[in-house]
């Protein structure tokens, strides 16, 4: 699914699911459920109230860490962060997805729909967006090699099977600055640091909340 289309259809209201299947008993049908579900209550509420300005943002998995203290626990950890658990075993494997956004450009997003451009003059405000950067599968296993040489030889070593994942949303970086005052080039900056930090930090966050990794 192309970016123009993701924008237009959306990723939580396009989910193929139905009430029924989301009740059902099972939790991944559940957790879609809730949020193909709630967002589409939302948008039938901003029908009936127009006067009142909504924008929905959409982020893909995020990078860096969210918070200041490690969690005690797999269970609390920002999970999109565990996509590098594959990279840190020998017999591993690796994520097929891979498109991050820096978590403070999530921040920047919110703070930019506040003052976003009215729904008469753009549309219906519901932005999926990503980090225009992203890197191959091999390129993040180098790097971990690179910044932690205590690690390397635990690492994947298997060769990326096949074409590399999707590293990078294909975007409508032009809607994204109309509607959020964001450009493609504020998010290269940021998310290379970004992407390096957490790769530099994350096995040792990872060995701090599972005992299992003894890294």
């Amino acid at each position: 699914m192309g970016g123009h289309h993701l924008y237009r259809a959306g990723i939580n209201i396009g989910i193929p699911i139905t009430r029924e299947e989301a009740l059902s008993g099972n939790a991944f049908a559940a957790y879609s459920g809730s949020k193909k579900f709630a967002e589409l209550a939302l948008w039938e509420w901003a029908e009936k109230h127009p006067h009142v300005q909504v924008t929905t943002t959409c982020a893909t998995a995020l990078s860096r860490l969210a918070i200041r203290f490690p969690p005690s626990t797999m269970y609390t950890l920002l999970v999109s962060n565990t996509v590098y658990l594959g990279f840190l075993f020998p017999d591993g494997s690796f994520p097929t997805y891979l498109p991050h956004l820096d978590i403070r450009d999530v921040a920047r997003a919110h703070i930019g729909a506040l003052s976003s451009a009215p729904t008469a003059e753009v549309g219906r405000k519901h932005m999926v967006f990503s980090s225009p950067h992203g890197w191959q599968v091999d390129m993040i296993v180098v790097y971990i090699a690179e910044q932690r040489p205590e690690l390397k030889s635990r690492l994947l070593t298997a060769p990326p099977p096949g074409p590399s994942p999707l590293v990078a949303l294909p975007m409508d970086f032009g809607r994204l600055d109309k509607v959020l005052g964001m450009k493609a080039a504020d998010f290269n900056a940021i998310e290379a640091v970004s992407m390096r930090a957490a790769l530099r930090d994350i096995p040792d966050l990872l060995n701090k909340t599972s005992p299992l990794l003894s890294l």
